[in-house]
C-alpha cells in the first residue's frame, strides 16, 4: 500500500487472471518507484489465488523503458548506481519468478527495458499497430543482461544483434516473425482480446500451471540471463568508476568490460 503522497504507479486487479497495470503517465517510463511498486506486486501475487497475470501498460502505450532523467540524476555517483543496479536485478527476477503464467499485453510501444520487462514474461502479445525497439546504443548505454533475457526466447542470434547495435524501431509483423512476440491482435478491442487469451490460459487451474511453469523454468536450457545482469551490473558499475577517474585509461569502457568478467567470474557465454 503506497502513502498518501506517494502516487500509484501499479494497480493491481485481483481474480482468476490477476491484471497489473502500470499507471505512470505519459508512457510508463521505469522510475526507481515504478520499479519499486511492480517487484511488491508481482512478489504479492504469490499469496493469491491467481491462475494467470496480464501486464499491460495504461494510456497510449505498453512501456516507454527506463526513466533516464534518473540516470542523470545520480551524477555518477558509483553508489547510487550500485543500489539502482541492485534493485533492477531484483525487478528483472520478480517478473521471471511469478509461479503462474505471466502475459504482456504490448499495445502502441514497448522500449527498450519496457522490451526486457515483456521478454521475461511467459508470453507476449503485440497490437497490430504497435513497434518496439531496443534504442539504448543511442545514448551509450548497455541493455540489462547484454541481451541474454531475449536470447532465452530462442531468438535467432542476428535479429538479437541487429535489434541492438542498430537501435531500429521493427512493426509487429516483423516481431512475430521473428518470434519476439507471440501473437498479434487487432488494434480495436486489444485490452478486450488480450484479457480474453489470458483467461483461455487460465482454464487450465492455478495448480496445473504452477507445475508446468516450474518445470519449464527448471529445464530452460538457454543463456543463463542472470549471468548476464550480474555482468551487466559489475560492468557498469566499473564504467562510471572509470569516467569519474578512478582509472586513468584512454578506453575505459573495455577496460571495465574486462574487469567486470574477472570479478564476476560468471561464464557470459551461451550455453551449449
Amino acid at each position: 500500500m503506497n502513502s498518501a503522497s506517494t502516487p500509484t504507479l501499479v494497480r493491481v486487479e485481483e481474480g482468476d487472471v490477476a491484471i497489473v497495470t502500470l499507471c505512470r503517465p505519459p508512457v510508463n517510463a521505469i522510475s526507481s518507484e515504478l520499479r519499486s511498486q511492480l517487484t511488491t506486486a508481482l512478489n504479492g501475487l504469490a499469496a493469491s489465488q491467481a491462475s494467470v497475470v496480464l501486464l499491460r501498460g495504461e494510456g497510449r502505450g505498453f512501456c516507454a523503458g527506463a526513466d533516464t532523467k534518473e540516470f542523470e540524476g545520480r551524477g555518477g555517483d558509483p553508489v547510487l548506481t550500485v543500489n539502482s543496479l541492485s534493485a533492477s536485478t531484483r525487478f528483472w527476477e520478480a517478473i521471471y519468478d511469478v509461479r503462474v503464467p505471466v502475459v504482456a499485453a504490448i499495445h502502441g510501444f514497448a522500449i527498450g527495458a519496457g522490451m526486457v520487462v515483456g521478454s521475461l514474461c511467459d508470453f507476449r502479445l503485440a497490437s497490430a499497430s504497435c513497434k518496439i525497439s531496443m534504442p539504448e546504443i543511442a545514448v551509450g548505454i548497455s541493455v540489462a543482461g547484454g541481451g541474454s533475457q531475449l536470447r532465452r526466447l530462442g531468438l535467432r542470434e542476428g535479429f538479437i544483434r541487429d535489434l541492438l547495435l542498430n537501435g531500429d524501431t521493427i512493426d509487429a509483423d516483423v516481431a512475430l516473425r521473428e518470434g519476439l512476440v507471440d501473437r498479434v491482435l487487432p488494434d480495436e478491442g486489444f485490452e478486450e482480446a488480450s484479457l480474453a487469451w489470458a483467461k483461455r490460459l487460465a482454464r487450465h487451474g492455478r495448480s496445473a500451471l504452477v507445475a508446468m511453469k516450474a518445470a519449464l523454468n527448471l529445464t530452460e536450457a538457454t543463456t543463463d540471463w542472470r549471468a548476464g545482469n550480474a555482468l551487466t551490473r559489475s560492468l557498469s558499475v566499473n564504467f562510471v568508476e572509470s569516467r569519474m577517474g578512478r582509472r586513468e585509461d584512454e578506453r575505459p569502457h573495455e577496460k571495465a568490460a574486462s574487469k567486470a568478467r574477472n570479478d564476476q567470474k560468471v561464464d557470459w557465454r551461451p550455453a551449449v
